[in-house]
């Protein structure tokens, strides 16, 4: 298994910030997809997330004009009898 680019990132320091170069690194399995360092928003306030390996996301395609991206993990199945996730119609 080879090695893939981290690229640099700004990381939180204290009451400041402090640049972490980019580098190779070897990911932890086959396929691994490296998720970069983010804030996300939680239960009190956004908070920062350090980065990680993790296994690839699928994004289901809704077709032209569709507004919502929708996320799907590999190993998620679609049995085809719809959802609904509040924004509208109960079948993708």
């Amino acid at each position: 298994m080879g090695v893939m680019w981290v690229p640099g990132f700004w990381a939180p320091a204290g009451n400041h910030y402090r640049w972490v170069g980019g580098h190779y690194e070897r990911p932890p399995y086959p396929g691994a997809v490296w998720m970069g360092p983010h804030y996300e928003r939680g239960d009190r306030g956004y908070g920062y997330r350090q980065g990680f390996w993790s296994r690839p996301v699928i994004v289901e395609e809704h077709g032209r004009g569709h507004a919502y991206g929708h996320f799907k993990d590999r190993d998620d199945h679609d049995d085809n009898r719809g959802h609904s996730h509040g924004h509208g119609h109960d079948r993708d």
